[in-house]
């Protein structure tokens, strides 16, 4: 282990010395003389410092303010012991994935959901408090601290629109593109290397079954094939997504069999012995836009949150926000 720390650590070095100091690609930086454009109406602040949260289970729609929601979002979505720079590209990515969301959803009665697997995970200050015990003063503190440098920063496309600030917890070494995952390209959401990740400790997982396991979790009907020639034709991309795997002669994309089997990536290889058909993962989740875990590595070696967002989001310019 200490020798593939090492080596990522090198070669995470060598790959960041291009990042940009005070510049997100092609755009802007934000620096402390940054202003807002133009002050707006005490009407409009007022409905854009308000969100409408949907609770999927119980279809109740709570509305709050928007510092209130982003600090339930970074509590839920991020470990409070990351460093203070992680923990602020992880603030100004979900205020700016709330922004996105919103903006699709002007006709809707509500902004946002809260889920990570439908929009972003979210838990109120009592449930964040809770989750931290002894740490609850400590780590509040911390992220109100990181959430306040960083108020009403958001990242844009070309267009000045807020960006799909996707984020992951933990890639299998490089990020994956938004076209392989989700079937649409964005030219900010592409492929970097992300090293840092092969150093976390979750960073491999294994999950197995049995014949009779698999075929029941995979609808398969019984086969006469041998086990040794259930898995066949997987394909898969760049950054190691299984982008199609047949299975019994059945062909299925890396996602899906993520979802049925509860692997935590679609980066997997799969393999046959004792009777049971093994799965060993990298990483966990998506993998598009920033690593979680890649964003606490590269702050732990000092780089800082535009920095960090400058990496993961790709060729993206940083505005203050000002309601419209």
């Amino acid at each position: 282990m200490k020798k593939i720390y090492a080596l990522a650590t090198i070669l995470i070095i060598i790959y960041c010395t291009a990042l940009p100091i005070i510049c997100m690609g092609k755009g802007q930086g934000v620096s402390d003389t940054d202003q807002p454009i133009k002050k707006p109406s005490a009407t409009a602040e007022k409905n854009n410092r308000i969100v409408r949260i949907l609770d999927e289970e119980s279809g109740k729609i709570t509305e709050m303010s928007v510092d209130d929601y982003i600090f339930g979002v970074v509590a839920a979505e991020m470990p409070a012991s990351y460093c203070d720079e992680a923990l602020k590209a992880q603030t100004v990515a979900s205020f700016t994935y709330m922004l996105y969301r919103k903006n699709e959803r002007v006709d809707l009665d509500y902004d946002v959901i809260a889920s990570s697997s439908r929009d972003q995970a979210f838990i109120t200050r009592e449930e964040a408090r809770k989750k931290w015990g002894d740490n609850a003063d400590k780590y509040t503190e911390k992220i109100e601290k990181a959430m306040a440098s960083v108020k009403d920063y958001v990242m844009v496309d070309d267009d000045g629109k807020p960006i799909l600030a996707a984020y992951h917890n933990i890639s299998s070494g490089k990020t994956e593109s938004a076209l392989t995952v989700w079937g649409k390209d964005y030219y900010y959401l592409q492929p970097v290397e992300s090293l840092g990740d092969l150093t976390a400790s979750k960073y491999i997982s294994e999950v197995s079954f049995t014949a009779d396991e698999l075929l029941k979790k995979l609808s398969l009907p019984e086969t006469d094939l041998s086990n040794s020639k259930w898995i066949s034709g997987i394909k898969t991309s760049e950054s190691g997504t299984v982008t199609e795997i047949s299975i019994c002669g059945k062909k299925f994309t890396g996602a899906k069999i993520r979802s049925l089997l509860g692997l935590k990536s679609s980066v997997f290889t799969v393999t046959f012995s004792d009777d049971s058909f093994k799965f060993r993962v990298q990483g966990h989740g998506h993998g598009v836009g920033m690593s979680q875990f890649g964003a606490n590595y590269l702050a732990r070696q000092n780089y800082s949150y535009i920095e960090i967002l400058s990496w993961y989001y790709t060729n993206c310019k940083m505005v203050r926000y000002t309601a419209k």
